[in-house]
C-alpha cells in the first residue's frame, strides 16, 4: 500500500515524513485471520495422526479440520566443566536433554547457530584461555538458548638455564629458572644425583677429592606447583696435572725453572719435590742441580687431589770449553776472531787471555798481532770458563814475517768524465792490514797539472798537494774534502780482503783539468817498505753539458699541450723520455722537434755531446685533468620530476655519475643522455679521459617535493565517505591542503571526502592534496560514485516472541553500502490496524518520532537516544551500526497492557537518494 492510500479496512494512513511504501500483508496474516474467524484452533490431546509420527518432538493442533505440528525449543546445552580458572588443559563434554538434537559450538566467543559453529561430535580439549558457546537444534526443534562458559587456562611451566654445564672440582656454576603460568615464581633448588651442593639462589658448587670425572643432576621445583620441575646436567671434570718441561739437561750447579698446570680443579696450587737423585727444588718449581752425570726425577702434586701428579727428568753433565778455530795464521798487524763453546753449565761466559807469545785479545775473542815486529812468531790464546776456572780451551796463532808491499790497480783504470769514485789497491805478503799508506796522482803528460794525494791509514787522513805540487793542503780527517785548481778530493774509506787493502776515494775534476791524464799509485807498509809510483791507468777529464730547459712549465692543464726542449750547450744533443724513467746518452727518444703532451706524464731530458758529459736530468711533470662537469639544473627544491643534462668542456671526456650521494668513479654509470630526476637525490658527476686525471666531482642536491595520495582510487555510494591520506616527501613540512579538483562532492581539511546524496546518477570526482610547503607539488586520487540502487528490508531480531517488550534490531541492506540507508520505519500492529506502535527513525539526525495512537500524528522528534510514549508503547535508546552493505537500528520498545495480544511486525527502509522498499512483514510478537 502506497503512503496516503487507504488500508484494507479503508482507514487513511498518515503519510510518513519521507516516502515509504506499505506493502500488503502476506498470506500468513490472511490465513491467521481466517482461522480466528471460524474459531477452529484446538489443541489435540491423545491424538497424533499417523503421518505426523515422524515429528516426535512436536505438539499438534487441529486448525479448521486440519492437524498442524508446532515445534518446541531445544534444551540449552550444558558443560561438564564449570567456567573458571585452571592450571592445566581441561576436557569438556557438551550435552542437551533434548533427544535427537544436534549441538554446534564455538571457542572464539562468537555466537553459534544451527548453521554457524563446529558440529559437536565428542569431548573438547581446552588448552588455552577461551570462551566456549553452544546451542542445540534439530528436526521439529527451535534452536535453543546459547550456553556460554569462559575457561582461563594458566599452565605452570618451569625452565632452567643452562640445561647443561661443565665445571671443575670445587668450581661453581650459577643456574637460573623461569616460571610461567603463575604469579608465584618462587622455586626450590636441589642436587638429585651427585655430592655437589646448590644454594637457594641456584649457585652450584662441585665436590672435590677425585681424580676422575663424573656427572651430577640439578633440579629446580616450582613452589606453586611442586609437581612441576626442570633439571640440568653438570659434568664435573677429573683432575689432571701437567709439567713443563718434561725433561731438561743442565750443568752441575745450574738451575731449571719448571711450571705446572692443574686442570679440572678450582684449586690449582701444587707441591714440588725431588723424588729421585740429588738436588733441591723451591716451592715455585726452581730446581738447583748438585753433582753430575746422574738423572733426577722432579714431581709436582695437586694440593686439591694429592693422587694427581706429573713428573719430569733432569740430566746433569760436566763443564768443558773448546776454542774455534784451534789454529790460525795471520800477518803482522792482522786480526783473528776466536769463539768459545762451553758445555756442562748454563753459565757459558769465558775469560780470554794470551798465555804465550805477543799480541792482544779482547773480551770478545778478537786477537790482534803486533805491527812493530817484522819477524814471525807463534802465540797461544786461552778461553777460561767463568763457571769453573779449571775448565778452559786454547788455540795457536802463527804470525808470518813481514814482506814488501806492491801496487796492484786502480778502478776504473780508464774512462772519461768529470770524476767519480776511484778505488786504489795494494797487496802485501804479510796481509792487507800491513799496508799503511797510499799515494796517488792524476797528472798531465808534462806533469804541469796534477791532482796529487797522500793518504795515511792510521789517521785516517789525507792531504791534496798544491797546483805546483810544492806544498799540501791541511790534513783532512774522517772523510772530509779539499780542493786545488784541478780537482776536489773527499771521503776516503778503507777495506781489507786477505793480502789486499783498498782505498775508495771521491775525485771531481775542474774544467781547467780537461784532457787526457795518467794515473799513478805508490803504497808503503808499517815497516817502511814501499813500492814507488806505478802507472795504473788513464782518464780523460770532460766538462758537463748544460741541463735542458722546457718551454712549458710543469703543472696541471685541461687540454693537450706542446713542449719544446733546448740547452745552452752549443752542438749538444738531447734525449728525452715520457714514462718517468731517466734518459741517458744511449737511452730515450732523440729530440728532433716539439713534443705533444696529451696525457698526464713526466718528461725527463738530458743534454750530451762528443766532448761533453751528460747534463743533469731535467724533469717536468704535466698533469692533464678533465674539466669538472656542469649541470643544466641548479641545486634546489622542485615539484615533481625534471630532466637533467651534464656536460664538460674537455674534448673526448666521458662523464660518469651517481644519484645516491656517493663519489663517482670510472666504474659508475656512464652519462649517455638526459637524466630524469624524479625523487630527492644528490647527483655527483666526474669527467674521465684516458691519460687525464679525473676531474673534480661536481655535486648538485635536488629536493623533489612529491605528494602521494592513498588510496589512489575508491568506489563509494551516494552520500558515502572515503578517507584519504597524503604522504609528502622531500620536505619537513608534510602539511597539505585538500580540494575537489573535478566533479561534485566535498572534502574536509583532514582528507575525508563526502559524496553528494542528492542525485541518483553515477559520477567520477578527483580529489587533490597540495603541499603547503610547495604549492606546485600535489597528488590526486579518483572517486567513483555508482548509480544509486534501491535498499531492501532484511529482518528484525528477535523475529518472534512474547513479553512486555525488549530491544529490537531492525536491519536493511543496500547494494551501495549500508551507509546509504538513511531511514527506518517500523510498526507493531494488530490485525485490524486499530492499535499501532509506529516509529519513524532518521539516521542523519539520530532522531525518531512515535506516531499517535490513531497513527494520525507524531510525537516531537527525539534525539540521541531519548524516549517517547503513546497509549500502546514507549520507545527509547535508539542506536545505529553498519557492517558492509548492512545497516541496523537497535531500539528499545516497552508495550502497555492496553496493547496486549498478537501483533505483526512490519519494516520499511529508504536511502539518501529517496529510493525505498515499503513495509514488509518481518516478524510477530505477542504482547503480555
Amino acid at each position: 500500500m502506497l503512503c496516503g492510500e487507504k488500508n484494507v479496512r479503508g482507514r487513511k494512513v498518515r503519510p510518513p515524513v519521507k516516502p515509504v511504501e506499505r506493502f500488503k500483508k502476506g498470506n500468513f496474516r490472511a490465513i491467521s485471520k481466517a482461522f480466528a474467524a471460524i474459531g477452529v484452533l484446538t489443541i489435540l490431546t491423545g491424538f497424533v495422526p499417523a503421518y505426523a509420527q515422524s515429528s516426535p518432538n512436536a505438539e499438534y493442533i487441529r486448525l479448521g479440520g486440519r492437524v498442524i505440528a508446532t515445534e518446541h525449543a531445544a534444551a540449552t546445552p550444558t558443560f561438564s566443566v564449570a567456567a573458571g580458572s585452571y592450571t592445566s588443559a581441561q576436557t569438556v563434554t557438551i550435552s542437551t536433554t533434548s533427544s535427537g538434537a544436534s549441538i554446534r559450538y564455538t571457542t572464539d566467543g562468537t555466537t553459534p547457530s544451527s548453521t554457524i559453529g563446529t558440529l559437536y561430535t565428542g569431548a573438547i580439549t581446552v588448552s588455552t584461555t577461551a570462551t566456549l558457546k553452544a546451542v542445540a537444534y534439530g528436526y521439529n526443534y527451535v534452536t535453543s538458548g546459547v550456553a556460554s562458559a569462559t575457561y582461563t587456562i594458566s599452565v605452570v611451566t618451569i625452565s632452567v638455564n643452562p640445561t647443561a654445564a661443565s665445571v671443575v672440582q670445587g668450581g661453581t656454576q650459577q643456574f637460573s629458572a623461569t616460571v610461567t603460568g603463575t604469579p608465584n615464581t618462587a622455586v626450590t633448588w636441589s642436587v638429585v644425583s651427585g655430592t655437589g651442593t646448590i644454594s637457594s639462589s641456584g649457585l652450584y658448587t662441585a665436590p672435590t677429592g677425585s681424580s676422575s670425572g663424573h656427572t651430577e643432576t640439578v633440579r629446580v621445583t616450582s613452589e606453586a606447583v611442586p609437581t612441576v620441575y626442570a633439571e640440568a646436567t653438570v659434568t664435573v671434570s677429573g683432575v689432571t696435572v701437567s709439567i713443563n718441561p718434561t725433561s731438561a739437561s743442565i750443568a752441575a750447579g745450574g738451575t731449571q725453572q719448571f711450571s705446572a698446570t692443574v686442570a679440572g680443579a678450582a684449586n690449582t696450587a701444587v707441591t714440588w719435590s725431588v723424588v729421585s737423585g740429588p738436588g733441591t727444588i723451591s716451592s715455585s718449581g726452581l730446581y738447583t742441580a748438585t753433582g753430575s752425570g746422574l738423572t733426577r726425577t722432579i714431581r709436582t702434586t695437586s694440593q686439591a687431589v694429592p693422587t694427581a701428579y706429573a713428573e719430569a727428568t733432569v740430566t746433569v753433565y760436566e763443564v768443558a770449553v773448546s776454542v774455534s778455530p784451534a789454529t790460525a795464521s795471520i800477518l803482522h798487524g792482522g786480526t783473528q776472531q776466536f769463539s768459545a763453546t762451553v758445555s756442562g753449565t748454563t753459565n757459558t761466559a769465558v775469560t780470554w787471555s794470551v798465555v804465550s807469545g805477543s799480541g792482544t785479545i779482547t773480551s770478545s775473542g778478537l786477537y790482534s798481532a803486533l805491527r812493530t815486529d817484522s819477524n814471525g812468531y807463534t802465540a797461544t790464546v786461552k778461553a777460561t770458563s767463568q763457571a769453573n776456572s779449571s775448565a778452559y780451551g786454547t788455540a795457536a796463532v802463527t804470525v808470518a814475517a813481514d814482506q814488501q808491499p806492491h801496487v796492484t790497480s786502480v778502478s776504473p783504470s780508464s774512462g772519461s768524465g768529470i770524476g767519480g769514485t776511484f778505488v786504489f789497491a795494494g797487496t802485501d805478503a804479510d796481509g792487507g792490514t800491513d799496508i799503511s799508506a797510499f799515494q796517488f796522482t792524476f797528472s798531465s803528460t808534462d806533469s804541469s797539472k796534477q791532482c796529487h794525494v797522500m793518504y795515511w791509514v792510521d789517521g785516517p787522513s789525507f792531504v791534496l798537494f798544491n797546483d805546483s805540487d810544492s806544498g799540501t793542503s791541511p790534513n783532512i780527517y774522517n772523510g772530509g774534502s779539499t780542493s786545488n785548481s784541478y780537482c776536489t778530493v773527499s771521503g776516503g774509506t778503507l777495506t781489507t780482503n786477505g793480502n789486499t787493502r783498498s782505498l775508495s776515494i771521491n775525485v771531481s775534476f775542474t774544467s781547467a783539468f780537461v784532457g787526457t791524464k795518467n794515473t799513478y799509485l805508490s803504497v808503503s807498509d808499517w815497516s817502511g817498505a814501499y813500492e814507488g809510483y806505478v802507472q795504473v791507468g788513464s782518464w780523460t777529464a770532460m766538462t758537463q753539458a748544460a741541463m735542458p730547459m722546457f718551454s712549458l712549465a710543469a703543472g696541471t692543464y685541461t687540454s693537450d699541450q706542446t713542449v719544446t726542449l733546448s740547452t745552452a750547450t752549443g752542438g749538444a744533443s738531447i734525449r728525452y723520455t715520457t714514462d718517468g724513467t731517466s734518459p741517458t746518452e744511449g737511452a730515450g727518444n732523440l729530440y728532433t722537434g716539439p713534443i705533444t703532451v696529451d696525457r698526464s706524464e713526466t718528461v725527463k731530458a738530458v743534454a750530451y755531446g762528443t766532448y761533453y758529459l751528460a747534463s743533469p736530468v731535467a724533469s717536468a711533470t704535466y698533469t692533464m685533468q678533465a674539466v669538472t662537469p656542469t649541470f643544466s639544473v641548479a641545486s634546489g627544491t622542485y615539484a615533481g620530476a625534471f630532466s637533467l643534462t651534464l656536460s664538460t668542456t674537455t674534448t673526448g671526456a666521458t662523464i660518469h655519475y651517481t644519484t645516491d650521494g656517493s663519489t663517482p668513479t670510472s666504474n659508475s654509470t656512464t652519462y649517455t643522455g638526459a637524466i630524469t630526476v624524479s625523487s630527492s637525490a644528490t647527483v655527483k658527476a666526474v669527467a674521465v679521459k684516458a691519460g687525464y686525471s679525473d676531474s673534480g666531482v661536481a655535486t648538485a642536491t635536488y629536493v623533489i617535493v612529491a605528494v602521494a595520495v592513498s588510496p589512489t582510487s575508491a568506489n563509494i555510494p551516494h552520500g558515502g565517505t572515503q578517507q584519504f591520506s597524503a604522504a609528502v616527501t622531500g620536505t619537513g613540512n608534510t602539511a597539505v591542503t585538500w580540494s575537489v579538483a573535478s566533479g561534485p562532492g566535498s572534502i574536509s581539511s583532514a582528507g575525508l571526502y563526502t559524496a553528494p546524496s542528492t542525485t541518483s546518477s553515477g559520477f567520477t570526482a578527483t580529489v587533490r592534496a597540495t603541499s603547503q610547503a610547495l604549492t606546485s607539488a600535489y597528488g590526486s586520487a579518483t572517486v567513483t560514485v555508482g548509480a544509486n540502487q534501491q535498499p531492501h528490508v532484511t529482518s528484525v531480531s528477535p523475529s518472534s516472541g512474547s513479553g512486555s517488550g525488549g530491544t529490537f534490531v531492525f536491519t536493511g541492506t543496500d547494494a551501495d553500502g549500508g551507509t546509504d540507508i538513511n531511514a527506518f520505519q517500523f510498526t507493531f500492529t494488530n490485525d485490524d490496524w486499530s492499535k499501532q506502535c509506529h516509529v519513524m527513525y532518521w539516521v542523519d539526525g539520530s532522531s525518531f518520532v512515535l506516531f499517535n495512537d490513531n497513527d494520525s500524528g507524531t510525537s516531537p522528534n527525539i534525539y540521541n537516544g531519548g524516549s517517547t510514549s503513546n497509549s500502546y508503547c514507549t520507545v527509547s535508546g535508539a542506536s545505529v551500526s553498519t557492517s558492509g552493505n548492512t545497516r541496523s537500528l537497535s531500539i528499545s520498545v516497552s508495550f502497555t497492557t492496553a496493547f496486549a495480544g498478537a501483533k505483526n511486525t512490519d519494516l520499511a527502509v529508504s536511502d539518501w537518494a529517496g529510493s525505498y522498499e515499503g513495509y514488509v512483514q518481518v516478524g510477530s510478537w505477542t504482547v503480555q
